[in-house]
């Protein structure tokens, strides 16, 4: 799964790399204040926050934060 999430990022051109990897720092210490996070409805314990045309999909159990998947909103139907 680590594996994944490092070749998501490395699609990633490295300007929006930066800004991502700076938004999932401030999830990981849950400052979410001017985020766009929404909770998924179909999956508990998951939320997905909304940058751009990216989003950060990751989950909260047991009060620790793990992301889960990156990817660009026009390639989603690949991911699913």
């Amino acid at each position: 799964m680590v594996e994944q999430r490092k070749k998501d990022l490395e699609k990633i051109s490295k300007a929006w790399r930066n800004e991502i990897l700076k938004i999932a720092c401030l999830i990981r210490d849950w400052r979410t204040v001017g985020l766009d996070i929404k909770k998924i409805q179909w999956k508990q314990n998951l939320y997905r926050c909304r940058y751009w045309k990216y989003r950060i999909i990751f989950s909260i159990l047991w009060n620790k934060i793990q992301v889960i998947r990156v990817w660009n909103r026009w390639n989603i139907y690949k991911w699913l």
